[in-house]
């Protein structure tokens, strides 16, 4: 078994991958996670392991694997932090096959990232693993896509004829550039 290891440094967690190579996994968010799978199951952790250690690490393996037997690993899993708005609009439009442009951004100050390079626009998907998460699906041909950051949204809009703003941080913003 490989094991997994910390980088101090840049607070990760260092996960050994089979054939090669590895995942790292930041201690914020292995603690939001934690956190985030206890309160879907209705639990409260009241005591947790020191933050960054590999035992916070080996916690938050034993409550997801939990939380992947437990009922509420049904639904479909948003980032912790994404707005109830976002996840009603998202899990609409999963459902009525709605396409979409999404927009990242700073979640507390609502400046968008401008990622017009990236493309951000598609179909609302779910990954098939035990913790079912948001994917942006390209096409209907598409088989697959990527994990949507639902907490870093700070704008929707739907697509095509009569696109409309679906949701906007109430601060949203774009850098103005020369």
């Amino acid at each position: 078994m490989k094991t997994v290891t910390i980088n101090a440094e840049q607070k990760l967690y260092v996960i050994p991958c089979d054939g090669g190579g590895c995942t790292c996994l930041g201690f914020d968010v292995c603690l939001s996670w934690t956190q985030a799978y206890a309160a879907a199951m209705g639990e409260t952790l009241a005591i947790q392991p020191p933050y960054g250690t590999i035992e916070a690490y080996n916690f938050y393996r034993e409550v997801e694997a939990r939380f992947c037997k437990h009922p509420a690993a049904k639904a479909t899993f948003y980032d912790p932090g994404t707005p109830d708005e976002v996840r009603r609009i998202l899990d609409n439009a999963h459902n009525s096959h709605t396409r979409l442009r999404l927009y990242y951004g700073d979640r507390n100050t609502g400046l968008d990232w401008g990622d017009d390079a990236c493309e951000l626009t598609g179909t609302i998907g779910r990954s098939m693993g035990p913790v079912h998460i948001p994917l942006l699906i390209k096409t209907a041909r598409s088989s697959g896509g990527g994990a949507i950051l639902s907490d870093s949204i700070v704008k929707i809009e739907t697509t095509g004829k009569g696109k409309r703003t679906l949701y906007q941080h109430p601060e949203y913003h774009r850098e103005v550039t020369a």
